[in-house]
């Protein structure tokens, strides 16, 4: 699924892969044929992690996040979020990584807050701050705090993704050739968070089919199937435009396959 610049959303923007040693984690990103990179530099000074990422077309990337000092992080721009995700960065670096954390991008997070709390959710509205030039730069974060344990959660950034696309390609990325479909997701309630995401997010109801619940997010479909643990357990890609085929395989306790 290729991705619309030129749609504003909700849809799905980025995965958090969670690692415990960053360095180790894109060299096996790399040896799996996925081009993973440590990010050049921090947005700003003690964030408390660090973090690099692997990109597909358009906008869309697979983050990979590392929690390097908690008490930094939690007292960091990102506070209202990271005193919430803190413990499930901890738990996903101790079982040697997992991916908690699906970005939906929003035309307006404060709408998507008003209508998560509207479903008597608690949730917190982080709008990250930081130094551009002579001033500065910011987006907006609603985090659901009791939401689904695999953490979606929305975002909205300034600009618009054409915009976003432009500035991000001038730096002359190195791009994986596929594309991501579709993510399937392991969680103990897969009906009751398939209900809540699409309600949560403006969407059509979920769909049963076999035994997943389907939630037909924008170029990145949520496939909801019963398991002991709350964690994306599969990112499902499509070959490239050269027929490139998808490589296979699992990286750090996330698997990938073909679609």
């Amino acid at each position: 699924m290729r991705e619309d610049l030129t749609f504003h959303g909700p849809a799905f923007d980025h995965l958090v892969h969670v690692v415990p040693d960053l360095d180790a984690a894109v060299a096996a990103y790399r040896e799996a044929g996925l081009p993973a990179s440590r990010a050049a530099a921090p947005a700003a000074p003690g964030l408390g992690f660090s973090n690099g990422s692997w990109r597909t077309d358009g906008t869309r990337y697979v983050e990979l996040l590392r929690l390097d000092d908690e008490s930094a992080y939690t007292a960091s721009t990102y506070a209202g979020q990271a005193r919430h995700f803190a413990p499930d960065l901890r738990a996903a670096a101790a079982e040697g990584g997992a991916a908690v954390g699906v970005g939906v991008i929003v035309p307006d997070t404060a709408e998507a807050v008003a209508r998560m709390r509207a479903l008597g959710t608690r949730v917190e509205h982080v709008v990250p701050t930081f130094p551009r030039g002579e001033g500065t730069i910011s987006y907006d974060i609603g985090w659901p705090v009791d939401g689904p344990a695999w953490r979606p959660f929305v975002l909205t950034y300034p600009g618009t993704r054409q915009e976003r696309a432009a500035l991000l390609e001038a730096r002359k990325p190195e791009r994986a050739p596929f594309a991501i479909e579709a993510l399937r997701v392991e969680t103990p309630d897969p009906e009751g968070d398939a209900l809540w995401t699409a309600r949560a997010l403006g969407l059509p109801g979920p769909v049963r089919e076999g035994g997943e619940w389907r939630v037909a997010l924008p170029e990145g479909e949520l496939r909801l199937f019963r398991g002991p643990r709350a964690r994306v357990a599969s990112v499902l890609l499509t070959p490239g435009p050269d027929g490139t085929p998808v490589p296979e395989g699992s990286v750090l306790g996330l698997d990938y396959r073909a679609a």
